[in-house]
């Protein structure tokens, strides 16, 4: 195989991608295996260690912590137009506060008091000088049980046609998943 396969393969080869999909993509300029390769991540995100919350730096970075839920509070914002849910979060080194702009209620109902979990997001300071996370991606785990983290970094993509990062993500290591080496002629 060599690099006519990926310049001559449509996109719609790939699995995962149907018609509309493919749409999306040609509406993108992306036609064909090779345009994929190509599409470079513009930066990456760490989820392969876990930072203690002590450790925890307000800096607009993003942090995964794994902690256990020490409560909630749910209330309206001052103009209210928002609900906001905070919830407290603890592990053996000191405490933070997750916050939540309009909630899902399934999501909600699963902050019960000591539910163990990780969370990944942005680290900010709250009006009142306190460290949060905004709206973290939140992966419950059962009591005693290692939260199973990532082995690489993950990849950030520029988006288009509303195609979600992990969408782009799974299309784009599947063709990487099987490129082969191309021969490289002097």
């Amino acid at each position: 195989m060599d690099d006519a396969f990926y310049t001559s393969s449509d996109i719609s080869t790939v699995k995962g991608i149907g018609v509309k999909l493919a749409q999306k993509f040609a509406d993108a300029n992306f036609h064909n295996l090779f345009d994929v390769l190509l599409d470079i991540p513009f930066r990456y995100i760490d989820k392969t260690k876990i930072v203690p919350i002590s450790s925890v730096i307000a800096d607009g970075h993003y942090v995964q912590i794994a902690a256990r839920v020490i409560g909630t509070r749910n209330h309206i914002s001052s103009n209210g137009r928002m609900r906001i849910f905070t919830v407290g979060l603890q592990d053996d080194s000191g405490a933070l506060e997750a916050v939540f702009f309009n909630p899902y209620p399934s999501l909600v109902q699963r902050f019960v008091p000591n539910a163990e979990l990780l969370a990944f997001g942005i680290a900010r300071y709250t009006p009142s000088g306190r460290i949060s996370l905004q709206h973290p991606q939140v992966t419950f785990f059962k009591r005693g049980q290692t939260p199973a983290l990532e082995d690489f970094l993950t990849p950030v993509y520029h988006t288009f046609g509303k195609i979600p990062q992990t969408t782009l993500r799974k299309i784009i290591q599947g063709v990487v998943a099987n490129l082969n080496s191309i021969q490289l002629t002097e």
